[in-house]
């Protein structure tokens, strides 16, 4: 196979008009490659010449390719094995075609570990001189980063196919060439140049994206951090400082006046983060090339911070190791010139060993005055999540919403309450929720049933809005939705047997805050033993969280205790419903606290009340 046969570039970019647009090509008749500064420039010419004359091209510049622009660029001295610049020219494109859509990601493996370039002491160290420089004037903001390094066995193509469904992110692309695969998904637009609809103008638009804050586990949390993002003056300022260098960068290539923002601070969502973007627009001046703009705005100011040379110098300096890719662009060049480069951010760089790939992949933060090192260490591992979750339900909604409902006496129990948690559930996942002929659907059942004593109703709810409901009989509650039991008239009730789960629930999954068909980090923990009620489960920092059924109440010291729901668990109806009257308290329960606990109590609203006690013989 010639070295023209195994090149594969596919690009899932989204268009002027936020559509995605899957452009893959292949067969190129030319390949352009720069191994020193001064062929970089060359390259460029190259490209926008074939362009010109009515070819594709498409390929990278590393970060490291910055001083063939501006000597007064520092980078890293070191070398990778990676091309500054890397472009290769086709005839053609193929519309629509995804570079590998694989039945194979079911059953993918993915590293458990991955390996950082710098310990979190180190970067806490690294931070603090990063404070200094500020305090010192020497910069305003550095985007200072690290590497993680691991080996992987899967084939490439359907870990780019895996990942990209995971981050839905719209400026992915999949490099394929002899010895290497860039992998990348970054949410982050470089520059996009098209010709004006109203003119004969060469229209120049840039998306810098600056400030982060974690998704949320469930809708309450989600929106809370979407809002604090929204008016976090730490964000809005480093924002803003990118924005600002930007449109100095662009005027020199842009028409007097031209340069504007029309959106400044926008909130954009992705599966596991909150991102800040803002977008620049100016009118290019006349025959201005690919090369000038490459050289008035590469590197991203976005990804080095201000000013940009002097920052661009210590973070050479803290750094102490090339970022390749990471941090550079990859894009493409239209017939005519149009062009789409990505800001190569969420960027796994592949070296093919043996039959084995080395993977490198690097993450980091813009470092203002106010960071601090531990929510600057805490960002980067939100960043990296995506990298070690095996496939989940959340990503490729294969599961679906769920309710189980207790309908008594014709009277469904807590239903609003169970209405509210399925909107909750349905607004974070984006499932269309056809409430209205839900509601009718209950109705009709309650009317049909009205003699019987009781019926547990399960009702489910897919991601396309599609909904099932099923029941069966069942008992009646015990105890009452409205009152609490008096813990010493129960004595003489039956005290069911529970036992402790022997290992712990990580409470940053977020399938335990959502009640759906998702059950397998439930069904691990569930007793097989007929005369245990129900297992109580417990987290990674010891704390007591819920049932696998059901919520835990505690009475002690005189009161009614549950676990906090940040602890990882399912606010339950009932529980809510009895927190929202006052008549029970959230709070933090170590196992230490409830192995000691005068009563303990399981809860739900189909089952209602059950007194329990923790077995440890069984």
């Amino acid at each position: 196979m010639s070295m023209k046969d195994s090149v594969k570039l596919c690009f899932d970019f989204y268009d002027e008009n936020n559509q995605p647009e899957q452009l893959c090509f292949s067969q190129p008749i030319k390949i352009f490659a720069a191994h020193q500064l001064s062929e970089v420039r060359p390259v460029l010419q190259n490209v926008e010449l074939w362009s010109r004359s009515g070819y594709y091209a498409a390929g990278f510049l590393s970060y490291e390719a910055a001083p063939a622009f501006d000597d007064a660029y520092q980078v890293c001295a070191q070398q990778t094995e990676l091309p500054l610049a890397w472009f290769a020219i086709f005839a053609d494109v193929q519309h629509g075609h995804s570079a590998a859509k694989s039945p194979q990601t079911a059953s993918i493996n993915l590293p458990n570990q991955w390996t950082p370039s710098k310990t979190e002491q180190q970067f806490a160290d690294d931070l603090d001189t990063i404070r200094r420089l500020i305090e010192a004037g020497e910069t305003y903001q550095m985007n200072y980063t690290y590497r993680l390094h691991t080996i992987l066995n899967e084939n490439p193509q359907t870990l780019y196919e895996y990942w990209k469904e995971q981050q839905n992110c719209p400026y992915a692309a999949y490099l394929e060439f002899p010895g290497w695969r860039l992998l990348s998904f970054s949410p982050e637009l470089f520059f996009r140049t098209s010709a004006s609809r109203e003119s004969s103008e060469r229209i120049l638009l840039t998306k810098p994206m600056k400030g982060t804050a974690e998704k949320g586990r469930w809708l309450e949390e989600t929106l809370y951090n979407r809002d604090w993002l929204k008016q976090s003056e730490k964000n809005r300022a480093e924002n803003l400082m990118i924005v600002d260098l930007l449109r100095n960068d662009m005027s020199r290539i842009c028409k007097i006046g031209s340069v504007h923002v029309p959106v400044l601070f926008e909130i954009e969502e992705y599966p596991t983060v909150w991102q800040m973007t803002s977008t620049i627009c100016g009118n290019l001046q006349p025959n201005v090339r690919l090369e000038d703009i490459f050289s008035a705005l590469f590197p991203c100011g976005s990804i080095t911070g201000a000013p940009k040379i002097q920052t661009m110098r210590r973070i050479a300096e803290l750094e102490a190791e090339p970022r390749g890719v990471y941090c550079g662009a990859i894009g493409y060049v239209k017939p005519g010139g149009d062009a789409l480069f990505n800001v190569a951010i969420r960027t796994v760089t592949l070296h093919q060993e043996g039959n084995t790939w080395q993977a490198e992949y690097g993450v980091g933060g813009g470092i203002t005055i106010d960071s601090t090192p531990t929510e600057e260490w805490r960002e980067t591992q939100a960043k990296t999540a995506f990298l070690r979750q095996n496939r989940s339900p959340f990503y490729h909604k294969e599961f679906a919403l769920l309710e189980t409902l207790l309908l008594q006496d014709g009277q469904f129990v807590l239903l609003e309450e169970h209405m509210e948690r399925l909107r909750s559930s349905a607004a974070f996942f984006h499932f269309p929720l056809p409430e209205e002929r839900i509601l009718a659907d209950l109705h009709s059942l309650s009317i049909a049933n009205f003699h019987e004593a009781a019926l547990r109703v399960r009702l489910t709810v897919d991601a396309k809005g599609g909904y099932d409901i099923n029941f069966q009989p069942t008992e009646r509650m015990h105890g009452r939705t409205d009152a609490l039991p008096n813990p010493e008239s129960t004595r003489q009730n039956p005290v069911l047997k529970i036992i402790l789960a022997q290992n712990p629930v990580d409470s940053t999954n977020l399938f335990l805050y959502h009640k759906t068909t998702y059950r397998n980090l439930y069904q691990v923990h569930v007793s097989t033993n007929p005369n245990v009620l129900d297992t109580l489960l417990w987290n990674e920092r010891g704390e007591v969280t819920e049932f696998t059924i059901g919520n835990l109440v505690v009475w002690d010291k005189g009161r009614y205790w549950t676990p906090h729901r940040h602890c990882g668990l399912l606010a339950g109806t009932l529980r809510q419903h009895l927190i929202k009257r006052g008549l029970v308290e959230e709070s933090v329960l170590t196992l230490n606290d409830v192995l000691h606990a005068e009563h303990l109590w399981f809860i739900n609203s189909v089952r209602g009340w059950r007194k329990v006690e923790i077995c440890k013989n069984i």
